[in-house]
């Protein structure tokens, strides 16, 4: 059985609230005195997030044209980044790629957990045996290039599976 599920605004505000949070010390939470190095890391990755959420948000409200100018800003910030920080940069890199990694399958699993687990056909109750994910995300190197995936994954909004049900077996 082929399935689609658009994607809802609870599963986009679960995934950005997960991801979110993916990188941040445990002292800035306890909001206890950390290196000076840290603050520059955390700096910069929430100001990359910010403008990654934005784009998110933009491409599933309005469309992947829409985020593009967001995108564009992304990559001047990217560039600057890598300018300041140097050898940082690869730390802030490696946090915001986790973050992207943690929003996808984020919305992944909420549409997942949306997929009936049994459905009744006539009187026979069939409980789902494999689902199959056949979604497509372009990710890449860039994390330009990878946002940009991503925000066209949002905007189309809509994942598709191939559920298989099966009957259960008599007791």
């Amino acid at each position: 059985m082929r399935i689609t599920m658009l994607l809802g605004d609870e599963e986009q505000s679960r995934a950005l609230d997960l991801a979110s949070v993916v990188g941040i010390p445990k002292n800035v939470i306890r909001r206890e005195l950390y290196a000076p190095h840290q603050v520059e890391i955390s700096g910069w990755t929430a100001r990359l997030w910010d403008h990654i959420e934005g784009a998110l948000r933009r491409a599933y409200q309005s469309g992947l044209e829409a985020a593009r100018p967001i995108i564009n800003t992304f990559e001047e910030l990217l560039i600057q980044m890598q300018t300041e920080l140097q050898e940082s940069a690869e730390a802030v890199r490696a946090i915001v790629v986790e973050r992207l990694n943690t929003y996808v399958q984020a919305t992944i699993d909420g549409a997942l957990g949306r997929i009936q687990p049994a459905i009744v056909v006539g009187t026979e109750k069939m409980r789902i045996a494999t689902v199959k994910v056949e979604q497509k995300i372009k990710l890449g190197g860039s994390l330009k290039l990878s946002l940009e995936g991503i925000c066209e994954f949002v905007a189309e909004g809509e994942l598709s599976f191939e559920a298989e049900y099966s009957a259960e077996s008599p007791k």
